[in-house]
């Protein structure tokens, strides 16, 4: 067999077998996530279009955080009651008409609001878009469910950044414009394959098992979300000090920015299913524990270097632990939590993201300005070694 045929074997293999619906699903995000340029770039289009200091600006952007904490609950809630596929076209249309709302806002405490209500509303959509993919997914295929969509994020976000760094340069508003536009087009989307979609729920002879307790009875799921907080915390730092970090250290103009975030993605697409694939039969925590190790590797490296290629490098090793870490883990709290609780679950799991984006940009923006960057690089890249050691005693209990 030529080299050639082998690697179409690995790839026909890693995406094999999954719904239909799984991949029309994954279109949806695929639309929806093309148009992602806002979160990348408001640190700074707070801080140079709108003039705001750093601490100013982090604080607006807890505003957002703390929406996304109470969208990430109602979101869950609704989904287990109302069925995720209406509560997912209702978030997507309320994002878009938010995002093309706020672009003309310019006074610091209408705009927290902004932030906050369209925080509310856009992530809504994550516990119900997870609970969704889970209902139509077998339950040993998830994490490759959870895997494919995940790359149809990326598959656009590598598109949203790099574009949006461009543009960033001659005119912010394009940014709102075009985010609040493909939020639009994929609530539409959306809306036609699965408006018929109805929320079932397991039952057993002629008693409905509503599986009311809490996914949170489970310990090792606790734990497991606590350290997922501690690690959403730090990845979360991309989006509020790690750009500041580019500008000031290292001189970098927001169109490098955007190509450096745009690696991620890339990179994602390329070669995530393969390795998910690869480990679907392996301890799971072991795995999302050298998936720790190596993002702390990826920050510990940003205050020794300067040049492009040494940031790519360090991109590119932040990558790999988010390819390890992100879609097993999410694989992981859909497999401990019963049939009827996905929607709770799910929500606990992007709370923990939530959670973090209302306090990273605080905490890491007043650790920036009254401690130093490179500390605080240094800080979370330690922080990811103690949650990888974690992770690692985790693993021997199950």
């Amino acid at each position: 067999m030529s080299p050639l045929a082998q690697v179409f074997g690995v790839y026909r293999r890693a995406y094999a077998g999954l719904p239909r619906q799984v991949w029309l699903l994954a279109l949806v995000a695929l639309v929806n996530r093309s148009g992602t340029m806002v979160l990348p770039f408001l640190t700074l289009f707070l801080t140079t279009d709108r003039g705001f200091t750093p601490k100013l600006a982090g604080i607006i952007m807890a505003a957002f955080g703390v929406g996304s904490v109470l969208g990430t609950m109602l979101g869950g809630w609704l989904a287990d009651r109302v069925g995720p596929a209406r509560v997912q076209a209702a978030s997507l249309v309320l994002t878009g008409l938010g995002f093309l709302f706020i672009k003309d806002i310019e006074s610091a405490l209408p705009l927290g609001f902004a932030l906050f209500a369209i925080g509310v509303v856009g992530d809504a959509f994550r516990p119900a878009n997870l609970a969704l993919l889970n209902s139509i997914c077998p339950r040993e295929e998830r994490t490759r469910g959870i895997a494919l969509n995940r790359l149809a994020i990326n598959a656009g976000v590598s598109l949203g950044p790099a574009i949006g760094g461009i543009l960033a340069e001659v005119s912010y508003d394009w940014l709102f414009l075009i985010d609040g536009s493909t939020c639009l087009i994929a609530s539409a989307i959306a809306w036609a394959l699965f408006r018929k979609h109805r929320l079932v729920r397991v039952v057993q002879g002629d008693t409905q098992v509503k599986s009311e307790t809490s996914p949170l009875r489970d310990p090792i799921l606790r734990w497991s979300l606590l350290l997922t907080l501690v690690i959403a915390f730090v990845f979360m730092q991309l989006m509020c000090t790690v750009p500041l970090y580019y500008k000031e250290a290292y001189g970098f103009s927001e169109s490098y920015i955007g190509f450096l975030f745009g690696m991620n993605p890339v990179l994602i697409v390329a070669f995530e299913m393969i390795l998910v694939n690869r480990l679907k039969n392996e301890n799971t925590l072991k795995w999302v524990g050298i998936g720790s190790l190596f993002l702390g590797v990826s920050y510990i490296m940003l205050p020794f270097g300067s040049t492009f290629l040494f940031a790519a490098g360090a991109m590119l090793i932040l990558t790999i632990g988010e390819m390890l870490e992100s879609p097993l883990m999410g694989g992981f709290i859909s497999s401990r939590a019963g049939p009827n609780q996905q929607g709770r679950a799910m929500a606990l799991y992007v709370t923990c993201f939530s959670v973090a984006m209302v306090t990273a940009p605080i905490l890491g923006t007043l650790f920036y300005e009254r401690v130093g960057p490179r500390k605080l690089m240094i800080t979370c890249g330690l922080m990811c070694f103690a949650v990888s050691a974690a992770y690692f005693r985790l693993a021997k209990r199950i």
